[in-house]
């Protein structure tokens, strides 16, 4: 369900608050059927914000929704990577024009197809720390037990799975990265509103006593 809450805007980002209220959404792929729903319930010129995680607002979404015209213009949206526009997504980009030229279902702005390419970065990041002529399963696992750093290229912090990385929340045990970016959507793209990561770490603590 929708969250109507002021207060979890000015957490979530700063400068996200000020007068009236804002709608957080965690809805997944029904985000934009009750945001359609919403924007045909909100006067012109009202002063409720929209803010989001990355996953239920994503550029593909905003440009189907009429880009700058959309219902999500000036929203503030919570991310696990760089905005689409960063640089650090170049060579995504890149390896999708030699590869998968012509076929417009791989979308990089796309969260699905940025979170298989972090993926297969970790992956690739695990593999090449082995040097070793037989990759198994058990090897890759070993080496993440054993804590190998893993590079995603900027793409997220060096990312590590041992136990002392997780960050002790009971209702996100499996979290060893609590960095997030925090984005806007402006003139009908999603753009960074803050410089780098920020460490979430305590707002998930809280979370966890709490809910």
């Amino acid at each position: 369900m929708p969250i109507t809450s002021r207060m979890r805007s000015q957490r979530a980002s700063p400068g996200a608050g000020g007068d009236g209220g804002c709608v957080t959404a965690v809805l997944g792929d029904r985000t934009e059927t009750f945001f359609d729903s919403f924007r045909r319930l909100e006067p012109a010129g009202g002063s409720v914000r929209i803010s989001s995680v990355l996953g239920s607002i994503g550029q593909p979404l905003i440009d189907r929704t009429g880009g700058r015209d959309s219902p999500f213009e000036g929203a503030y949206v919570t991310g696990w990577y760089p905005a689409p526009g960063d640089a650090r997504w170049d060579l995504m980009r890149d390896v999708i024009g030699k590869h998968a030229f012509g076929d417009n279902r791989v979308d990089p702005d796309d969260t699905g197809v940025q979170t298989t390419w972090i993926a297969y970065t970790a992956l690739k990041s695990v593999i090449e720390s082995l040097n070793e002529a037989d990759i198994t399963s058990r090897t890759v696992t070993k080496a993440l037990n054993d804590g190998t750093r893993v590079d995603t290229g900027g793409l997220t912090p060096a990312l590590r799975w041992r136990y002392e990385d997780m960050i002790g929340s009971s209702s996100y045990p499996r979290i060893v990265n609590s960095k997030v970016t925090f984005q806007v959507v402006r003139d009908g793209r999603l753009v960074a509103d803050s410089k780098g990561f920020v460490d979430v770490t305590k707002t998930l603590s809280d979370a966890s006593a709490t809910g």
